[in-house]
């Protein structure tokens, strides 16, 4: 599932039996508390793994079991084309804060980096960068500003790359902890892992530091994301195990 911007629609995938002409994903409109509009079927669609909405709502991405990243309008779910593919299944795409990128990984451990200034064209990748990919997780992660991309790259390690081609690749190695969901904090500073290990990691992300270490799950943690509570900012998990638990990172300020 994905919200939009604003808050008010919520895109969802599923692999329930095909409606006449429709795509396998749903948006609804969280006000009126309804299907805000049908989303058109491409020939030969099949199951979604991860759908985005661009930053500006313009479009709607999807990628899946067809090894295609498709784009569709954002307000009016009519079919725009497909921008490009992987090699094997796509597990996961996520749009950069900026607008500009849209980052999608599969099974083919590639990750793509796309322009997402021009959804409406066929496109070759901006960059590619090895990624592994082994579960339907948060297996990248975009900074706030766009400027970095985190990927898992090996059993016990993620790599925070430099969109811009500059050197400076930062790698976060912790031997067992072989991670499967990422998340950058709000300002950018921290990175979270959470592992097949059960463990969730707070790292610097500038130097590759480890800050913290929570364990409290007992499977696999494959979901992670920021908050800012009044008070103060909090990290949010999810887990295999069925649970949702919230972290507060006020001992590592």
């Amino acid at each position: 599932m994905a919200y939009d911007r604003t808050g008010r629609f919520l895109a969802s995938s599923g692999d329930e039996e095909l409606r006449p002409g429709s795509a396998r994903v749903k948006v609804w409109d969280l006000e009126a508390g309804r299907e805000a509009f049908p989303i058109e079927a491409f020939e030969g669609d099949q199951v979604l793994f991860s759908v985005g909405f661009s930053r500006d709502g313009r479009w709607l991405a999807g990628g899946g079991r067809d090894r295609k990243i498709k784009v569709w309008n954002g307000a009016t779910g009519r079919k725009v084309g497909v921008i490009g593919k992987h090699e094997d299944e796509i597990t996961k795409l996520t749009f950069s804060p900026d607008g500009r990128y849209l980052a999608s990984i599969g099974n083919d451990d590639m990750v793509k980096l796309w322009d997402a200034t021009r959804l409406d064209k066929e496109q070759e990748p901006l960059r590619r960068f090895e990624g592994q990919c082994e579960d339907f997780a948060d297996l990248i992660a975009f900074s706030p500003d766009g400027s970095r991309l985190a990927v898992i790259t090996g059993d016990d390690t993620a790599t925070i790359h430099p969109i811009g081609g500059a050197d400076g690749a930062v790698r976060l190695v912790s031997r067992g902890h072989r991670p499967l969901a990422l998340a950058f904090s709000p300002d950018g500073r921290w990175v979270a892992s959470g592992g097949k290990d059960c463990a969730v990691k707070v790292w610097d992300a500038q130097t590759g530091k480890l800050l913290q270490t929570f364990k409290s799950h007992i499977d696999q943690v494959t979901r992670l994301v920021f908050f800012q509570r009044p008070e103060e900012l909090w990290l949010a998990s999810g887990s295999r195990d069925g649970t949702v638990k919230l972290w507060d990172l006020a001992p590592i300020r």
